[in-house]
């Protein structure tokens, strides 16, 4: 592959191989639906800032019958500049795109939401696992929720509603024979330096930041932040069927194949 320029080997996504499968899929994101994450579940292109071609991808999928729940931000993006070819490309293939998750009519079982705004992860991940599930082939969902913290408040406070999804969903009877897989696709420049059992983590930030630009590192008792990712190893961890495969350092391309021997499959031959 030469990024923007010309395209190399395809290959079939963990999604993909679900789709031709007859399993049911979806991807679910508070970031662009196009954005890097979720579109590395469906689509393929050179570019990863060419969101408006790999949503269309959705459209006209290579295998299967496309992701069946998509749930996400970025309208602007993944519209495009020409929004009317987007829609007059998803009734050609019998969907809809709604503006909001609430505008998905219960009928629809293959709903696509693609908001301006911020998206409920965790009613858009119960709605999904919902609609997913009653296939009895099984499904394959990904759920991403961004927790960058650079703005640490924020970010933090998502990590934390993200811990609570994580426990819900995992704690249901049906999750027995499900394998959940929860990683990052990276780190933060975040680092704990300090503080004290039963203060706050983030006391200081509010002073801090009245009198400090927003490009300067945050610098607070407990805490030193960053405003970039970092090269830093990041956690896997799993249950269910398989979850013992997850444990020690591991390339990130190794999630894959424990995917795929979690149901049994074998990739295909290169």
């Amino acid at each position: 592959t030469v990024r923007g320029k010309q395209d190399g080997r395809i290959l079939k996504t963990i999604l993909e191989y679900a789709e031709q499968r007859g399993l049911s899929t979806g991807v679910i994101t508070d970031m662009s639906i196009g954005d890097a994450t979720p579109a590395a579940c469906y689509g393929h292109a050179n570019d990863r800032a060419k969101q408006n071609e790999l949503f269309l991808q959705i459209f006209k999928p290579r295998f299967g019958d496309g992701p069946d729940v998509v749930i996400g931000a970025g309208r602007k993006n993944v519209m495009g500049s020409n929004p009317q070819a987007v829609e007059q490309a998803a009734r050609q293939a019998g969907r809809a795109i709604y503006a909001r998750l609430a505008d998905a009519p219960v009928s629809d079982t293959r709903p696509i939401v693609v908001q301006d705004g911020n998206v409920d992860v965790r009613a858009a991940s119960l709605r999904a696992i919902s609609l997913l599930s009653k296939n009895k082939q099984g499904y394959f969902l990904m759920v991403e929720w961004d927790s960058h913290t650079d703005n640490p408040r924020r970010g933090l406070d998502s990590l934390v509603a993200l811990d609570k999804l994580i426990r819900e969903i995992a704690s249901r009877p049906d999750m027995k024979d499900t394998l959940l897989l929860f990683t990052a696709d990276h780190s933060f420049d975040l680092r704990s330096v300090g503080g004290k059992q039963g203060e706050p983590l983030l006391k200081g930030l509010d002073e801090w930041q009245k009198s400090h630009t927003s490009k300067e590192e945050i610098r607070i008792p407990a805490l030193r932040v960053g405003h970039s990712h970092t090269g830093e190893e990041v956690v896997a961890a799993a249950q269910g069927p398989g979850a013992e495969r997850v444990r020690g350092f591991m390339p990130n391309t190794r999630l894959f194949q424990i995917m795929l021997q979690a149901w049994g499959w074998k990739q295909d031959a290169k």
